[in-house]
């Protein structure tokens, strides 16, 4: 099994790179889509070959009254469904999204910045989806854009290493290959860092294969997409499948409304 993260910076942006990788790979969580629920379809369309979970941070806020200036937020979990025995929404609001997938919990996350409250209050959300899912599921992924860089320095790092060591997780950047460990680039102020990690349960911290940061040309994100490739996964005893499925789905908002397509 293979799984990435990445922030598309928009739509428009990201959507060109993101139809690539999911040619090559099995699970990617995405941060800020910029969609609404009403723009739900291109999701859905950009492989036919994937179930789509996603949340709508524009709906939240017109929900509380007028959209001023350009979208922003969403969260969405993209997975093969060759690789789905058994899959569920967990959690989800406008910034996180956790999904049973098997015998895993994947959670996706995009972390507030510049509001340390925020932050907390996130992680809080985190932390309980993680501890109370421990007995229904065996391993747990935890990805995304966290906004903060996983080292002493970073002011955020104590709450944030809290939080993993609570939950009994390691981060896998020390297994990235090659010497650039950047996910983030601001060319107008000649700024890079890591601010995107993904973070395993110990159960899967030997399946590890590779980390990689994955760019390209097509890539208009302002992000780089982060890619873990597992091996030897023990999904354990999972339910026989139904037959062949028939389309996408995509969840949307809080209505959890549905789409198949055929």
């Amino acid at each position: 099994m293979s799984l990435g993260t990445y922030n598309l910076h928009g739509w428009n942006q990201g959507s060109p790179y993101l139809r690539e990788l999911l040619l090559e790979y099995d699970v990617i969580c995405v941060q800020e889509h910029w969609l609404g629920s009403h723009d739900g379809h291109k999701l859905i369309n950009l492989n036919d070959d994937f179930t789509v979970i996603a949340s709508f941070a524009v709906d939240y806020i017109l929900g509380n009254g007028v959209l001023k200036g350009r979208p922003f937020g969403g969260v969405a979990i993209f997975i093969r469904n060759a690789i789905i025995n058994e899959l569920k929404t967990v959690y989800k609001n406008d910034r996180v999204i956790a999904v049973q997938l098997n015998n895993i919990l994947i959670c996706n996350v995009y972390m507030p910045c510049s509001d340390n409250e925020l932050f907390i209050s996130v992680l809080g959300s985190l932390s309980d989806v993680i501890i109370s899912n421990n007995g229904q599921c065996d391993h747990c992924i935890l990805s995304g854009d966290f906004n903060c860089r996983f080292l002493v320095s970073d002011p955020l790092y104590n709450v944030l290493d809290v939080f993993i060591k609570a939950c009994k997780l390691n981060c896998t950047a020390n297994r990235i290959i090659g010497d650039e460990k950047y996910t983030y680039v601001n060319d107008k102020l000649n700024h890079k860092s890591m601010i995107d990690y993904i973070f395993v349960s110990s159960s899967l911290a030997n399946n590890v294969k590779e980390v990689v940061i994955q760019d390209s040309g097509v890539n208009l994100s302002d992000h780089i997409p982060l890619i873990a490739k597992f091996v030897g996964i023990d999904y354990g005893k999972m339910p026989a499948r139904d037959g062949e499925r028939e389309g996408n789905l995509c969840r949307c908002g809080e209505s959890e409304e549905s789409f198949a397509l055929g």
